[in-house]
């Protein structure tokens, strides 16, 4: 069925939600990288549920959720509230088709360069550029032909990066050193914290010239 270009963009400024007794699972894109992390419930009541909730009203509660032992997610008519020692922090739902992200996920090829490198040294390497090309080596890699950090994996590769797509990545992992996984120069790339795997995001390379 088609979809009104406007339903597409609202759809895209919002998070998916999706809830089941295993895990849950917390998922934006904006159509040039594709951010997902789950994490496991303690505790689980009814029935699994999938729900968007527009990305400027949870943007802001990370830290507020972060500083409880205990955060409570529940589902009601309309939307859904998180409970944390007793506040409660109402989020209004959205309806709409979002991005099938288990295609996308499903659909990445094994990557042909796999290496972990130290993520902030990899951010401050980005600041001031605008589209950067990575040369990445055994045992290094190497930013624009100027800048050498250690890397430890395999593989060999070329690819280019708009800067600030891949430094929002970075800023929104967790950990010292994060692990790109990298399949072809034109295919998503897969930057996960090599710490906590759960946090995964895909970033669109862009074509070098030359």
């Amino acid at each position: 069925s088609a979809v009104a270009p406007e339903e597409r963009t609202a759809v895209l400024e919002c998070v998916l939600i999706e809830l089941a007794a295993d895990e849950v699972t917390f998922v934006a894109t904006d159509r040039y990288r594709l951010a997902m992390r789950t994490v496991q419930p303690v505790e689980f009541s009814g029935a699994p549920a999938r729900l968007l909730v527009p990305a400027a009203e949870s943007s802001g509660l990370s830290r507020w959720v972060a500083a409880g032992e205990v955060v409570r997610l529940e589902t009601r008519p309309g939307g859904a509230a998180i409970v944390r020692d007793g506040e409660t922090h109402e989020l209004t739902a959205v309806s709409g088709d979002y991005p099938a992200y288990g295609v996308i996920l499903d659909g990445l090829t094994p990557p042909e360069c796999r290496v972990v490198v130290n993520r902030t040294a990899l951010r401050s390497a980005l600041e001031g550029r605008e589209v950067v090309a990575f040369d990445v080596e055994p045992g290094h890699l190497r930013l624009d032909g100027e800048v050498k950090l250690d890397v430890i994996g395999s593989g060999s590769t070329r690819i280019g990066f708009t800067a600030s797509l891949l430094a929002a990545a970075l800023d929104a992992s967790v950990g010292p050193d994060v692990l790109l996984e990298i399949c072809a120069p034109d295919r998503p790339v897969v930057v996960r914290s090599a710490d906590q795997g759960t946090f995964t995001t895909l970033v669109m390379p862009v074509r070098l010239g030359g």
